[in-house]
Formats: C-alpha cells, sequence, structure tokens
C-alpha cells in the first residue's frame, strides 16, 4: 500500500435464483437484486425479441453466450463451465433451449452482470481477508512515496470564498464550496499550527492525487497535509447522513494505513461531531495530540 507522500519545492452454479412463470413460452431475462429472473414476454414484444434460432444444441448457445461475454480476466474454460451450468440450470428449471435461443440477446447481458457481481463479491472477501490478516502481511511504504505535482492539479473549479484559507500547497484551491460542512473542514484544518501545507484532494484523479484501494475501487480523502513534523494527515469528512458501510470501509483502509505507517502517518474520519460531541476542530486537535 502506498504510504508517504513528497511535497516537492514548487517548481458459480445459479440453482435457485431463477423466477418461472409457468405458463409462459417466450422470456426474457434480466438481472434483479441477486436473482436471474425470467418473465413472460407479451405478445406485441415477442416479435421484438432478435435470434430467431430454434434448432441449437446446448453446446452451440454456450459457445455463442461465450463470445458476447468474454471476459479479460477470466479463463476461456472457465467463463465457458460457468455459462453452461447457467444454461443447464435454467433447462433443469424446465426452458427449452428454443426459448433460451431466443432470448439469447437479452440472456448474454443477465449472465454478464451475474458474473460481475460474483467477481465483486469475491473482491470484496478477499480485501476483507487481506484487512483482517494477522500475519503482517499488509505494509505501508514510504520508501516510494506519492507525489504532488507542484505544477498540475486537475481541479473541475476552484474556491471562491471571501475567506482566506491559509497554508494551501497550490496557489487556488480546487473542488470546495464556499461555506458547508467540507469548508469548515478545511477551514479547520488550516488554522492549526502543526500544518505546514495541505492541500484539498481532487477525487477521481489517479495520477494527480493521493488515494488508498479499497475492495471495488480508490478512495480519495478529501484533505491531505503535511505537519511540520514531517508527518502525514489523510483527512476524510463524512456528513451524519453518509454513516454506511461506505463510510465503515474507508474508516478501516485509513486506520491500517495508519497502523501500519510506523508513526509516519494519521488518518481521520471526521464528522460534523463525533461520539463525545467534539466538532471537527475538536477531532482534528485530539488527533494531533494522541
Amino acid at each position: 500500500m502506498r504510504g508517504g507522500i513528497c511535497w516537492p519545492t514548487r517548481r458459480s452454479s445459479p440453482v435457485g435464483e431463477i423466477d418461472k412463470d409457468e405458463e409462459a413460452n417466450t422470456f426474457s431475462f434480466d438481472i434483479k437484486g441477486n436473482k436471474v429472473t425470467v418473465e413472460l414476454v407479451g405478445r406485441e414484444k415477442r416479435a421484438l425479441l432478435p435470434g430467431l434460432a430454434s434448432n441449437w444444441t446446448e453446446l452451440q448457445l454456450v459457445r455463442w453466450l461465450d463470445k458476447q461475454i468474454h471476459q479479460d480476466d477470466l479463463a476461456q474454460p472457465v467463463l465457458l463451465e460457468f455459462i453452461r451450468r447457467c444454461i443447464a440450470s435454467l433447462t433443469r428449471s424446465g426452458f427449452d433451449l428454443v426459448a433460451l435461443s431466443r432470448a439469447k440477446y437479452t440472456l448474454a447481458p443477465a449472465i454478464a452482470q451475474k458474473v460481475n457481481r460474483y467477481r465483486e463479491q469475491e473482491s470484496r472477501k478477499g480485501f476483507q481477508l487481506l484487512m483482517t490478516d494477522k500475519k503482517g502481511i499488509v505494509e505501508t511504504s514510504f520508501e516510494y512515496a506519492f507525489k504532488f505535482d507542484p505544477a498540475v492539479y486537475p481541479a473541475k473549479s476552484y474556491y471562491r470564498g471571501g475567506y482566506d484559507l491559509k497554508k494551501h500547497y497550490y496557489p487556488h484551491i480546487g473542488d470546495l464550496a464556499a461555506t458547508g460542512e467540507e469548508f469548515r473542514c478545511a477551514q479547520a484544518l488550516a488554522s492549526l499550527p502543526q500544518v505546514k501545507h495541505w492541500v484539498r484532494n481532487i477525487a477521481r484523479e489517479e495520477r494527480f492525487s493521493f488515494w488508498l484501494p479499497t475492495s471495488t475501487d480508490k478512495f480519495y480523502p478529501d484533505l491531505v497535509a503535511e505537519l511540520t513534523d514531517g508527518r502525514i494527515l489523510v483527512v476524510e469528512y463524512k456528513g451524519e447522513h453518509l454513516k454506511g458501510d461506505d463510510a465503515k470501509e474507508k474508516e478501516n483502509i485509513g486506520q491500517l494505513w495508519e497502523e501500519s505507517s510506523k508513526g509516519k502517518g494519521l488518518f481521520l474520519m471526521a464528522w460534523d461531531k463525533d461520539v463525545q460531541g467534539r466538532d471537527v476542530t475538536g477531532q482534528l486537535r485530539a488527533k494531533l495530540a494522541g
């Protein structure tokens, strides 16, 4: 896991997941929740279903679906077998190959979504195992530190408020409103004497912003600061209405980054009010005092 920040001088099988209308003989397939749902297509829609093959074998259908669903990270034999099991499950549930072949253009994206959902589930399991493993396999390295490029700051908009937010690393502050919770968080951070300089971190800019990995994506904390003692302080602000699994995962990875940084990094998930009733300024001061 990336650790430090440099501040350069400015210069499976789907059995049990199928819904079936026993009186239907032409079907539409879709993903709803955790199920592949199958519903009767009305007479007026039936004519719109592309692909009228009526004599395909199961193997021919599976191989056609494989070409449509191709996944770069899945070996073809694995994907072929997964699709075969999907089709076999449907036929065991009473669907004939004629109906499945006719609905192949709607069946393909449904199976593709199913593959993606399983991939996401397994990614989360693997990430959680990595997070909870006690054998010290996670390490934060400051040897190859991320560098804020002094010449490139790809903000989409700029702060235009009347309050002078001092010590920002770049001449202009990006993607920050002049009022609101995130502004108050930045205001509190900028006022701390322990802060040497700080950055309003720009989301979705992998090359130019600091990020930490999550189970499915990258996490771009709101504010990043270098303290006068050389430590890095990373702050993510969340309003009360945003408490949930996403916030918990970000806090979890942030705390892991801090714990494995050997004292070089600090992470704070800041709230408008924490459980002890402290505002953002109080939370920041407590973090630095700790």
